[in-house]
This record gives C-alpha cells, structure tokens and sequence, in this order.
C-alpha cells in the first residue's frame, strides 16, 4: 500500500445520489429495519473513473493493476449493509471462518464520496467483503451514526500506511501496528499469488540497490543519479507494489524515499 490523494468530489455526485440517500434514509428510520445491499442504488459505479486515474489504475489495497485487466469494484472502506469479521489471523495472511457480527452496517456512509476506492475483485470480493475490524468490536446492534470505535484497518487515501505496513525481501507483507496486521489478515495481501508476483519485482528492486550500494561506495554521481533515476521509476505512484520498493529502499538504504528521489535528481 501506498498513500493516494483522494479525487476532487465531482459537482454532480450530491444530486444524483440523492434519491438513493434518502431511499436508504426511509427505509432505516421510517420503516425500521436494516436495509440489504440489493437495496442501495449502485451509483457510485459511474465514478469509477475518478479513483482509477487518482489511484494510477492500482488496487486500493494489494497496489495490483487492476483496470488494465478486469473491471475493478469501487469499494465501500466501511461496509454499507452488514459488518463481518474472520477468525484469528494465520501467517499466510488469511483469518479463518467467516462470522457475521451485525446485519447493520454503516447505511449512512454508503453515497458518501469519502467512503469510496478502487479495489481490485480478490481484495473487495474474495477476502474484505463487509469486513471491518474494530476496537472494541462491533456488536449485534452495530454501529451507529456516533460510532467512535478506533477502526483498525488501514485506508490509503487517509493514513500514513508505511508507519503500519512494511515488506520482507521474500515479499510478504509484514505488520508494524495492529492495523497493519489486520489490514494484512482482512485483504489477504499475503495470499500465494500476490506473493509470488511481488517477489518476481523485487529481484529487480535488489539488484538495483546494490547497483546503487556500489556507487554510493564508489562516489561515482553519474551512477548514483541513473540507478537512482531508475528506483524512483520502479517505486512511482504508478507502479505496481511501490510500496514494497519504498520498504526496501528505506530498509536497505537507511534513507527516505524523498532522500533517494534527490539522488535521482542531483
């Protein structure tokens, strides 16, 4: 994960979802009960296109490409009808066992443009779903319009995720903070494939860095700016797993990613 700027709120996003706001509004305070997800007006699919391009087309969580071969799912970061949580969290990165925690999710969140992403279907259909974890846990009655429970799953477009998520130099996702174990467990971001992809772009992420290790040592400039010149490139917003290349960097190199993007530009 990296950290993305969330898209301007277009003009018209108020008024075309309004009749759906206030549909949901009813159904919640007039008729009293917890509305399914068949209930709420898809509109946020029209707006796809706003978190694709702030997103560089990477998948809010796991940082795949994602509308370069599949359609992508804008993403409700707190699930609109329902609340889920897994089992206790393996190494693999998976928890176990499904359980429902409440039928009431946060149906006062769902047409609001802060609660949307791009997300790829692995990581919004096969692993977070309506997960959502908490502290402390929701309950039956679920959470209400004056929640303040801490929530414990990273977003990218509101935290400093690389203080709560790094990489290991086999490609696994490792944990800083409990929200970066959770985030981990609830994505799935160390499921085998992603793994392996991972890994396939760390090879080149290793041999750079001791590319650069050599020149720093030999106080060649031109060199330190190429191969710096070329890491930036590898870690840029737009591509695939930056920030696994930020991780390494930092931990290889002992510097910041803005320290390496000024040897790239000396």
């Amino acid at each position: 994960m990296i950290r993305h700027r969330r898209p301007e709120k277009p003009a018209d996003f108020e008024s075309r979802v309004a009749d759906a706001k206030e549909a949901i509004r009813r159904i919640v305070e007039v008729e009293g009960r917890n509305p399914t997800s068949k209930e709420f007006d898809d509109h946020w699919k029209h707006f796809k296109d706003h978190f694709d391009n702030a997103q560089s087309g990477k998948c809010f969580f796991c940082e795949g490409l994602v509308t370069a071969t599949q359609d992508g799912d804008v993403e409700h970061f707190f699930p609109k009808a329902g609340i889920t949580t897994l089992g206790p969290w393996h190494d693999t990165g998976k928890g176990s066992k499904t359980k429902k925690l409440s039928e009431r999710g946060y149906w006062w969140l769902a047409y609001e443009w802060s609660n949307y992403s791009l997300a790829c279907q692995k990581c919004n259909q096969r692993n977070k779903g309506n997960h959502f974890p908490t502290d402390p846990e929701i309950g039956e009655e679920g959470p209400s319009i004056d929640d303040n429970r801490a929530r414990l799953l990273l977003n990218a477009f509101d935290d400093a995720v690389e203080e709560s998520l790094s990489f290991n130099q086999s490609g696994f996702a490792i944990p800083m903070d409990d929200r970066g174990r959770m985030t981990i467990s609830v994505c799935g971001l160390n499921r085998s494939a992603l793994v392996s992809s991972r890994f396939k772009q760390l090879r080149l992420v290793k041999g750079k860095l001791d590319q650069l290790i050599q020149a720093l040592a030999d106080n060649n400039a031109a060199r330190i700016k190429e191969v710096a010149g070329d890491l930036e490139i590898i870690g840029a917003d737009d591509w695939p797993f930056a920030g696994q290349t930020r991780a390494l960097v930092s931990s290889r190199l002992q510097i910041s990613w803005d320290d390496l993007k000024e040897l790239a530009a000396d």
